[in-house]
């Protein structure tokens, strides 16, 4: 009773309760952190239609040297306990230390983890392509039919995937937003980034104001020198995760300069060497299509025309060179061999299938349409435009069975998606459900699907 009367007695009681009440936030919030994944990349088995997410193996590195991290200043702490005049400025340290590796963590995965990022730029652009101005979902309302309520002009898959432009030419400050790419933060990690990476930050971050806010309280002298030094120490961690960042991007642009100056040559045995050292550097390189042609082109100058890139190299010379008939034939070949792929070049080899699909929509060729986009979709969960495709073909070819199961499969994948313009994505999906829901007789469940598409 008497401590409980001296607390309340005290001026300062309730800023002191409030910075207890967000320091108790910020330890809840890393606690949380750990079970939670930092990278969540929707995913639809091709299989049994799961839904699930993907995170990166880069998660668990990070989680695990964040644990290291503290388990140093836990044993540091131990061992200069005499000598040690304040555990909250080394606490703060300890958090300065874990935040800028949290914040190190979308330059990893971007950089390192090409299967997971690619698939994230992938998903990505897919989405981009329905949703744009000239993409499916705007031009299905611009070029609408009477009878089904939906265009049937289907647009093609960019002719080239990257989840950055590659750092060749000038790397300068004009070049800004390209080092926000390179440094992880693009798209295609901020429109996956998981809960528990916020949850991280968010923790760390709350947890160093709860610390400065108690300092300054106590002694504004004693809290600005301290503050000093923790400014120096914050420069001193960026400085030394900027310069390896940026040696990575300049080893890898050193490496592509070499590989077109030996293609000028025409050594092109030095100059696959210099592009696939470029890789080592920043694998993530290889899931950008342009790299992926130039290896081929490689491999076909060198007598290697059977390698996986070589032969999607001969696919993509035949299409422009508009040999259609012949690249189809060696996209089939290549579909033959797809599980054996590696997945830049499965991902890759989707993508012409998807132009081929297109092409067949676009040209009413319904049959070999759905052929073509079944063969997409069982090996890719998540290719939206195939998805979406799939649904359109089945409102045409009056299969209610499968626009209802290509619905489903379009909210499995869109419950991952930020996006909000994913909205439209879904009104056009129900609607097409409707529509077939409709010409089935099925007028309930048509009603039913209008409202949905309507967002009620």
């Amino acid at each position: 009773m008497i401590r409980l009367k001296s607390i309340v007695s005290d001026p300062d009681w309730l800023p002191k309760a409030v910075n207890f009440l967000f320091a108790v936030i910020a330890f809840l919030s890393v606690g949380f952190s750990f079970l939670n994944p930092w990278y969540a990349l929707p995913y639809v088995s091709g299989v049994d239609h799961a839904w699930g997410t993907h995170d990166s193996i880069y998660t668990i590195y990070f989680k695990v040297a964040l644990v290291a991290v503290t388990l140093g200043f836990v044993w540091w702490g131990y061992w200069m306990r005499r000598r040690i005049q304040s555990y909250g400025a080394m606490m703060l340290r300890y958090g300065l230390c874990c935040l800028v590796l949290i914040l190190w963590f979308p330059t990893w995965l971007t950089v390192r983890d090409a299967d997971v990022i690619g698939d994230g730029a992938w998903l990505q652009q897919q989405h981009d392509t329905l949703t744009w101005l000239g993409g499916d979902i705007y031009r299905a309302h611009a070029e609408r039919s009477v009878e089904l309520g939906t265009g049937v002009n289907a647009q093609d898959p960019p002719e080239r995937l990257a989840v950055y432009r590659p750092p060749i030419g000038s790397l300068g400050i004009h070049r800004i937003n390209d080092w926000l790419w390179w440094l992880g933060y693009g798209p295609a990690f901020t429109q996956f980034v998981g809960k528990g990476w916020f949850y991280a930050v968010a923790g760390y971050a709350l947890g160093c104001i709860c610390l400065c806010g108690f300092y300054w309280r106590r002694s504004v002298l004693g809290a600005r020198h301290l503050f000093r030094q923790l400014v120096i120490l914050l420069f001193f961690l960026f400085l030394c995760v900027g310069c390896i960042s940026v040696a990575v991007v300049g080893c890898a642009r050193c490496a592509m300069v070499k590989s077109e100056a030996s293609t000028a040559r025409g050594d092109y045995q030095q100059a696959r060497d210099h592009l696939r050292k470029a890789i080592r550097y920043m694998p993530s390189l290889g899931c950008d299509s342009g790299v992926i042609r130039q290896l081929g082109y490689f491999d076909v100058q060198l007598d290697e025309a059977d390698s996986d890139v070589a032969l999607l190299y001969q696919v993509f010379w035949f299409e422009q060179q508009g040999y259609y008939g012949r690249a189809r034939k060696l996209v089939s070949r290549l579909a033959e061999r797809k599980g054996e792929m590696n997945r830049e070049c499965g991902r890759e080899l989707t993508r012409h299938q998807l132009r081929i699909a297109v092409n067949y929509i676009n040209s009413g060729r319904y049959q070999l349409a759905i052929l073509h986009l079944d063969q997409i979709l069982e090996h890719d969960g998540n290719a939206l435009q195939a998805c979406f495709h799939q649904q359109l073909m089945a409102l045409q070819t009056d299969d209610v069975g499968r626009n209802r199961q290509m619905n489903s499969r379009l909210r499995a994948i869109y419950q991952g998606v930020k996006s909000k313009n994913k909205r439209g994505v879904m009104a056009a999906s129900w609607w097409m459900l409707a529509q077939g829901e409709m010409k089935a007789g099925n007028e309930v469940e048509a009603w039913e699907a209008r409202k949905k598409s309507k967002g009620q």
